[in-house]
């Protein structure tokens, strides 16, 4: 039966801490940075002295399409009053190019990081306009420290404690960091740390929540798939991913349905070659980096422009965040061949290449969005057929927007239990009643072995359109076999849309089950599946309920 409720978060503080487990937690540049001392001299460009100036193509006027944080500082704007936390391997506390807006007393040590990784993100949000290495996103915006990767690795507990740290002093979170990506993990966040993300972004920021923004990951290169990361797939979060100088998603970007926004990175497979743009920034030993890039160098670079934002209209919740970059991110040039069927948004750069002055600029007379409600639905005991060569399977469910309350979809959770005989060889597809196709998981090559299913999958892809309608869900597995049952329970996050607010674009959710190969009560519809032996679809009767 469908449920709801609100989205209110229960207090973190009253969750049973059980055994803890250390997880293998790793940064998100492509590559091993290489580290080069630099002669500050002023490369020429206007009114800015600092030292690799000149390098910052990311943020120059002529790059297009721009991401617009030269104009948004133009506008005055420069992530004043706004602090961010750097959840990485630590910070290089005297750091010249960084001190300046390093707020060391605001930071959490909880283990013995390196700083590496983390001076290089920190500069690319706050590092100060000087005539040292380069300028950050939000000059004026401070940071603070902390550290949550380095030696003993970190735990569940650790991870809930790093993302809520300070929480009523922090406005954006910024994580380069996640499970490896090498194409056969499906892991994610355990439940401390969800708590600790749902309650930051329920609480913070004196109840408009927190901003936790995402590197999704480098594991293009192994098919990986950021939708197998629940720090990706999570509502909280914002997933950004990486656009190389040739407008295309980079060589080591990953595919999902659960990306949001993306924004200029390197997209050099030989850091050594300069002819290849990288992303200059603050590196430790006082010095700069030339060679910087992957989703690592992304992440930082959006929360800076989100700090813009907040700045702009410091009273927007977390969630008009994301409504905003729906709607304001750049598509038009960026050469990416999978927009969906209304062009709006892509697996593999999101809704787009974020923009600061549009977000700025629709930010000023944003009306927030109404409170959250979840809304669920829940189909167990799915029996599985087989086919010769391929193994197909399809779940229907027909969704009134939770009894026309859900007038737009906002996020679509699919939670799915199965146990492949290979793991890699599962392609999940979800589509919409608008026909949008969502793949929840691409096959991973390198994916061997018959490690279980049992995850949470999440799609942005379907954002605005109406809930009504039939939901297909389709399990796909090339050259393989399933076991003989397996059992699925499909939820999704919705949201109330109200009358008064119809003649505003808001984005809201939906309702969605399904069944495989079973005869199933929903309200006043029953679905049986009929199987045509060793065929490759399943075909669909709908049977009204007498």
């Amino acid at each position: 039966m469908d449920t709801q409720s609100s989205g209110d978060s229960g207090d973190i503080a009253n969750i049973v801490i059980k055994r803890q487990k250390f997880h293998n937690r790793v940064t998100r540049s492509t590559t091993p940075t290489i580290i080069n001392q630099y002669q500050y001299t002023f490369p020429g460009a206007e009114g800015i002295n600092d030292s690799l100036w000149g390098d910052m193509w990311h943020v120059h006027e002529d790059t297009h399409p721009s991401m617009g944080i030269y104009e948004a500082w133009t506008m005055g704007y420069s992530g004043a009053g706004i602090h961010v936390n750097i959840v990485d391997d630590g910070i290089e506390a005297d750091h010249p190019d960084l001190v300046g807006n390093l707020n060391v007393s605001g930071g959490y040590h909880l283990n013995d990081g390196s700083a590496f990784h983390g001076t290089l993100c920190a500069g690319l949000v706050s590092a100060v306009m000087n005539d040292l290495c380069i300028v950050g996103t939000a000059y004026n915006s401070t940071v603070s420290d902390v550290t949550v990767l380095g030696w003993p690795p970190v735990t569940d507990y650790g991870e809930s404690l790093g993302l809520t740290h300070n929480l009523e002093h922090t406005d954006i979170y910024s994580n380069s960091w996640g499970p490896s990506d090498e194409g056969y993990f499906m892991e994610g966040p355990e439940e401390l740390t969800k708590d600790a993300i749902e309650y930051g972004a329920q609480q913070g920021r004196n109840g408009l929540g927190a901003i936790y923004v995402w590197a999704a990951g480098n594991g293009g290169f192994a098919d990986d798939d950021c939708n197998a990361d629940g720090y990706i797939n999570n509502i909280h979060t914002i997933a950004v991913t990486s656009i190389g100088p040739d407008r295309q998603a980079a060589w080591y970007s990953e595919k999902c349905s659960s990306l949001m926004v993306a924004t200029y990175s390197g997209d050099s497979p030989d850091i050594s070659n300069s002819s290849f743009p990288t992303i200059p920034t603050t590196a430790i030993g006082h010095l700069c980096s030339t060679t910087f890039q992957g989703t690592s160098a992304s992440a930082p670079i959006a929360a800076g422009v989100i700090a813009m934002t907040l700045e702009a209209n410091p009273l927007l919740t977390w969630r008009d965040i994301q409504h905003l970059l729906v709607r304001t991110s750049i598509r038009e040039g960026l050469d990416v061949s999978d927009w969906t069927i209304n062009g709006a948004v892509s697996h593999e750069v999101g809704f787009g290449l974020i923009n600061a002055v549009e977000l700025i600029t629709s930010s000023m007379n944003w009306v927030t969005v109404p409170q959250q409600v979840k809304c669920e639905h829940e189909f167990v005991n799915v029996s599985a057929s087989e086919g010769t060569d391929i193994t197909y399977y399809m779940s229907e469910y027909i969704s009134d927007g939770c009894n026309d309350t859900i007038r737009y979809i906002e996020h679509v959770e699919v939670t799915l239990s199965l146990d492949p005989t290979r793991r890699g060889r599962i392609e999940i597809t979800l589509t919409s009643p608008s026909s949008t196709e969502s793949t929840l998981l691409h096959r991973r090559q390198y994916d061997y072995g018959s490690r279980a299913i049992d995850f949470t999958f999440m799609t942005v892809l379907s954002w605005g359109e109406s809930p009504n309608g039939s939901w297909l869900l389709e399990i796909n597995s090339t050259s393989d076999k399933l076991s003989s049952s397996f059992s699925t329970t499909t939820t999704v996050e919705t949201q109330k849309h109200t009358e008064e607010d119809d003649t505003k674009w808001i984005i809201t959710g939906v309702v969605l089950g399904g069944s495989v190969a079973m005869a199933m009560s929903v309200g006043v519809i029953v679905y049986f599946f009929k199987v045509k032996p060793n065929a490759n679809i399943i075909r669909v009767r709908p049977i009204e309920n007498e």
